[in-house]
């Protein structure tokens, strides 16, 4: 059985339940915190990890015919290198780290995703990380006392960090706003009425439900599940043949949220240990699969075509 979903379906189903949020939260339906975070963490490892489970598929894609066998090592050193920087850089560095993945998850999310694009490839960017980043801007914007109290619990280092990078996001997100705004008219305009009806939804939901919540149903329900899709588009899985192929990953990040709950666990509350083991888990993982899909993809890319050798692309996710 070849794995079909139907995008039309998927975009409707999706923001009938951003919608359904957004009800729950104005009605004032409240989950238990705790469990409500074990399945966070849960699905993000079954559903959001996987979606980049096959990255060593496109790492041998573009580095076999350079390495030969040696790519596996090349591809594993350089992938876990970056995914150990981006933990060291939490512990170090939290605000420039918390910037950094914020801004470069953005350009991923607006670029990956089904939107409206621009003839000028500087505002093309731009665009990608406005109207990417709305699962970002709108809640350091809209809920900044709850998304202060979710940075507290992620950033194990002093207030003074926490306090800047919610500046700084603020900042950078009441730049961005004007633009998604664009983006979203220009839908309109345009008669695109069922993506502008998305990102409508998603903006409601990112403004008024629990911001953990909104991020598991965009990250889990939308972005990964489109990026599942691709992969099993490109690479002609059927559904058990991608469950399969992605099982170690999934269980791997499973695994590994299991050891960060413990050793963030002591002296924290249970919510916060799992905070911060879902934040830092992911980002450590989503950094070089944003690298390897964006930049090191493009750059092998244009230097094939430029040698006028084979042109390698890699699976977008």
């Amino acid at each position: 059985m070849k794995v079909r979903i139907s995008h039309h379906r998927h975009t409707l189903t999706i923001v009938a339940l951003a919608f359904a949020f957004v009800v729950a939260s104005f009605c004032g339906t409240t989950i238990a915190s705790p469990g409500m975070l074990i399945l966070v963490v849960m699905a993000i490892s079954v559903i959001g990890v996987p979606h980049g489970g096959l990255d060593h598929w496109t790492g041998r894609d573009l580095l076999y015919s350079r390495l030969g066998n040696w790519w596996s090592s090349a591809f594993l050193g350089g992938y876990l290198g970056v995914a150990l920087l981006v933990v060291l850089g939490w512990l170090f560095t939290p605000w420039a780290t918390a910037v950094a993945f914020f801004v470069i998850s953005a350009w991923h999310f607006g670029f990956e995703d089904d939107r409206s694009t621009f003839r000028n490839p500087f505002m093309n960017h731009v665009a990608a990380v406005a109207i990417g980043g709305l699962v970002i801007w709108i809640p350091f914007i809209a809920q900044p006392e709850q998304i202060s109290e979710v940075m507290h619990s992620i950033t194990p280092a002093s207030l003074l960090s926490v306090a800047t990078i919610m500046l700084t996001t603020q900042v950078i997100g009441l730049c961005m706003l004007p633009v998604a705004l664009i983006v979203v008219v220009r839908d309109f305009t345009d008669q695109a009425w069922v993506r502008a009806l998305r990102n409508v939804s998603f903006s409601l939901l990112f403004a008024f439900a629990d911001p953990i919540v909104a991020f598991a149903v965009y990250f889990c329900g939308w972005h990964s599940v489109r990026g599942l899709r691709a992969l099993a588009t490109v690479h002609s899985q059927t559904l058990r043949q991608m469950v399969l192929a992605t099982m170690p990953m999934s269980l791997g990040a499973i695994c590994l949220s299991f050891v960060g709950w413990l050793f963030w666990s002591s002296g924290q509350s249970v919510s916060d240990a799992v905070i911060r083991t879902l934040f830092i888990g992911l980002s450590a993982i989503a950094v070089p699969h944003l690298l390897l899909h964006g930049l090191v993809t493009g750059w092998l890319s244009n230097r094939d075509s430029v040698s006028g050798g084979d042109r390698t692309m890699g699976v977008v996710t």
